[in-house]
């Protein structure tokens, strides 16, 4: 739970939700089976008063969003999970570590200030996830969005991850079918992500390419680097830079993002955070986030 203060160019100060999630996980076992499952809902929309300046990453006005109804099923071969709703794997897996900030997460619904095209939720998956094998392993899912086009599937992806020691990669690609895209072409995001970790400090980074028909809102390049450093057991700050290239030079954006933490222990953190944007209002954001 994280609230706090927000302060957007061109808006008052408001008193802000920026994560109000509650839910339910475990795990059911019998036989030597497992099925774990979780479900869990963000109040967040319906907590703030929102408007084209800013965004809550629950949805829209007064909205009750359900994150994740899944259940995952672990076995020697593998983990197969049935999502009617879930957190995005692939945008955790690539993009999270670059992103994660409280308010300025850059991605697809973060509104006026969104960099990348990869959502942090998704609907309708089915994926399995290969077992991990001398540091690698491969995630495929498949999506179905629209009920009605004759096509049971409407996208897949695949992501492939690699980690040893301090040092991981990723690379994933998102197929969107012809019947789904707003193009009405077949349409392919690819992305990749790098870090390194050692003492204090680490560093990541990703990039996003969309390969869609010229035009579209979404014809651009994006990437963004980061650099978190931990002073001690009490402080820590992260500064990122991120960047737009569009097909269109009037809708380019950049901007660096700062923050800083103060850690109370190991559940709660008070924090300062600022996105400074060239194109998009800048914005202000303190609080405090506690873990239950």
């Amino acid at each position: 739970m994280g609230m706090g203060g927000l302060k957007v160019d061109g808006r008052d100060l408001d008193a802000w939700a920026y994560d109000l999630r509650a839910g339910v996980a475990g795990s059911y076992k019998f036989d030597g089976f497992a099925i774990n499952y979780q479900f869990t809902a963000d109040f967040g929309a319906a907590a703030n008063n929102l408007d084209p300046l800013v965004y809550s990453p629950s949805g829209s006005a007064n909205d009750i969003y359900v994150r994740d109804a899944k259940i995952v099923m672990p076995t020697r071969y593998g983990a197969f999970v049935v999502a009617p709703r879930s957190s995005s794997g692939q945008f955790a897996h690539i993009y999270g570590a670059t992103t994660d900030f409280e308010y300025n997460a850059m991605h697809a619904r973060t509104g006026i200030n969104g960099f990348f095209t990869q959502g942090d939720a998704t609907t309708n998956l089915l994926a399995y996830a290969t077992p991990k094998f001398a540091g690698w392993q491969v995630i495929f899912g498949s999506f179905t969005f629209n009920k009605a086009n004759d096509r049971d599937i409407d996208a897949w992806s695949y992501r492939a991850l690699y980690k040893n020691g301090g040092f991981d990669f990723a690379v994933g690609q998102v197929f969107i079918s012809d019947k789904q895209a707003g193009s009405g072409e077949k349409e392919e995001r690819n992305a990749a992500s790098v870090g390194y970790s050692w003492d204090s400090f680490k560093v990541s980074a990703v990039v996003e390419q969309n390969d869609v028909p010229d035009g579209l809102a979404n014809d651009f390049t994006s990437w963004a680097a980061r650099v978190d450093y931990k002073l001690n057991e009490r402080w820590s700050s992260a500064l990122a830079y991120v960047e737009k290239d569009h097909e269109l030079d009037s809708e380019d954006n950049d901007g660096m993002i700062f923050q800083v933490k103060r850690h109370l222990n190991d559940q709660v953190y008070l924090f300062a955070e600022t996105g400074q944007y060239d194109t998009t209002p800048s914005n202000y954001a303190v609080g405090v986030n506690v873990k239950f």
